[in-house]
């Protein structure tokens, strides 16, 4: 067992697949998910595997996973064979399959950056594998995201709005409130950032989006509670 800032490296029984057509276009990898979900030692785990197109023949990439903490792990490297796929080069004495098992808050986004050891070139993915989202009556997407170590911080996107209309964002917890006036955009959506006090452990909120003839109520929980482990991302590596 490899581990390493939070990221673990096991060897389990499945695979992580990188394949590459060789031509001018911008190289890029897409996060995939795959082989839906297991529970395996009590863990609710969501699979995953990277898909790389257009990186250039004879280069050696590293894949670095940063999470919400911006803790950056370098886990494996890759050399682009001919063919133009990229090619683990430190598993030759591995038997069976190997993951990158990276455990996962709510709302938590994982960020995946394939690059050259210079990095003077390189592509990125990322992906929230338990996202904190919901759905209106009247089909108005929200979502939280995680940021910072302290779950005091925490990105709000919503999407399905009028475009230009007014909303008012209030967030409340312990006997506190907080609000803002947000004017939607042209695509009828918008995105803003939920601040808590850093003197707090945190606990309960009520999030509330205000709009003509809506209001729509979002409870999620923040500090030490949004913390939580509650699950983890499998990262299929080959």
């Amino acid at each position: 067992m490899r581990r390493e800032k939070g990221v673990e490296m096991r060897w389990l029984a499945l695979a992580l697949l990188f394949t590459s057509g060789i031509s001018a276009k911008e190289m890029r990898i897409d996060c995939e998910k795959k082989w839906g979900e297991i529970t395996w030692e009590g863990i609710h785990f969501k699979r995953y595997r990277l898909r790389a197109h257009d990186f250039p023949p004879g280069e050696e990439f590293h894949l670095f996973i940063t999470n919400s903490d911006g803790e950056e792990t370098q886990t494996f490297r890759y050399l682009c064979n001919k063919k133009g796929h990229l090619i683990p080069q430190e598993l030759d004495h591995v038997v069976g399959d190997v993951y990158a098992i990276c455990p996962m808050k709510r709302g938590e986004r994982l960020h995946f950056y394939m690059a050259t050891e210079d990095r003077n070139q390189g592509c990125t993915a990322a992906v929230i594998p338990f996202p904190l989202e919901m759905e209106s009556k009247k089909g108005v997407k929200l979502s939280l995201e995680l940021k910072g170590q302290q779950g005091k911080q925490f990105v709000l996107r919503a999407m399905g709005l009028r475009p230009y209309e007014t909303v008012q964002v209030v967030y409340k917890y312990d006997a506190d409130e907080t609000g803002l006036d947000v004017t939607v955009g042209q695509e009828g959506s918008f995105e803003t950032t939920l601040m808590f006090p850093e003197d707090r452990d945190g606990g309960p909120a009520r999030l509330f989006v205000r709009r003509s003839k809506e209001e729509i109520l979002f409870p999620f929980e923040w500090g030490t509670p949004a913390l939580k482990v509650i699950g983890a991302c499998c990262l299929e590596i080959r």
